[in-house]
């Protein structure tokens, strides 16, 4: 027993016939796809460590770059299709409802209307105190306009004027965060966007012959207490010259949004008069289908375009 013994203060010896580990032992190695001497399909990488047979190509080699590209994208478009599945299933049936006919429209439309009675009617009474030329409020019981004159200020009216030109001077600015450094490019990018949007709504609105947007917004924040928007797809953009969105800003007495608690708002009405041109100009195709049909129709009827 003594030749087994480690001298004084040396590692222990060990026994005969064994050696010392050098270290923990290397993982095994992969096996490729359909087990040992199968060669990975194609397109898929080797193993690491692990080199084709002798004789045989790589299967990454040979490969056309704009198919690979092609190939990742088949993926991307695969994994987006299994996430909107997802998304679908968990709908809820009031987020799916069906596509509702003629006579419900009708009556979902009054029922709207009828809820926003009392705004409409307060709008008007405040819209009555900015017109100077027809006093509808402020006359004592029993004037007669024959015998007596009126007298009208117009303060309120240029209270307004002079409100709305402050706000509409003022440039919108947009800011987007940016968590870290890296993440700031994609900051500019975002704001440059929505600055662009916001030049081509604004230029879209002169173009319509409403003047100028930024002081129509402030006014209807001054009259109403809130403003609101349409924005719709341009599905007939053509190059990146022409904007994908067509945005309107809408009068806030015609709009009669319907909210159902948390679900938030579920249906938006709006009542509003529009010539047969404007209606056109916002609605019909680049065909101009419902043109020809109400000419075809104007036509018909005996009357001459």
């Amino acid at each position: 027993m003594d030749q087994f013994m480690p001298p004084t203060g040396g590692p222990p010896m060990m026994p005969p016939g064994m050696a010392p580990a050098l270290g923990p032992m290397p993982p095994p190695m992969p096996l490729p796809p359909g087990g040992i001497g199968m060669m990975p399909p194609p397109g898929m990488p080797m193993p690491p460590g692990m080199m084709p047979p002798m004789g045989m190509p790589d299967p990454m080699m040979g490969i056309d770059p704009t198919m690979m590209l092609l190939m990742q994208e088949m993926d991307r478009m695969e994994s987006e299709q299994a996430r909107d599945k997802k998304r679908e299933a968990r709908r809820k049936p009031w987020q799916k409802p069906k596509k509702p006919d003629e006579q419900e429209m009708l009556t979902l439309i009054r029922q709207d209307q009828t809820a926003y009675e009392g705004l409409i009617s307060r709008f008007a009474e405040h819209l009555a105190y900015l017109d100077p030329e027809h006093p509808t409020v402020g006359v004592p019981e029993g004037f007669d306009a024959d015998v007596e004159r009126y007298w009208v200020s117009s303060m309120l009216r240029d209270e307004e004027n002079l409100v709305t030109a402050t706000l509409g001077e003022i440039d919108v600015t947009y800011l987007a965060n940016a968590r870290t450094s890296a993440d700031r490019d994609d900051a500019v990018m975002k704001e440059d966007f929505l600055y662009y949007l916001r030049a081509e709504a604004v230029r879209q609105f002169a173009d319509a012959g409403m003047g100028s947007r930024p002081i129509a917004e402030a006014k209807n924040v001054f009259r109403y207490g809130r403003a609101v928007a349409r924005n719709t797809l341009n599905l007939e953009a053509m190059g990146p010259d022409e904007c994908a969105f067509h945005m309107h800003l809408l009068d806030p007495a015609t709009c009669f949004p319907h909210f159902e608690g948390a679900r938030g708002m579920t249906r938006m009405t709006r009542v509003y008069r529009q010539t047969v041109g404007e209606c056109l100009g916002d609605h019909d195709d680049d065909k101009g289908t419902a043109e020809k049909k109400l000419l075809k129709d104007w036509v018909l009827g005996g009357a001459k375009p």
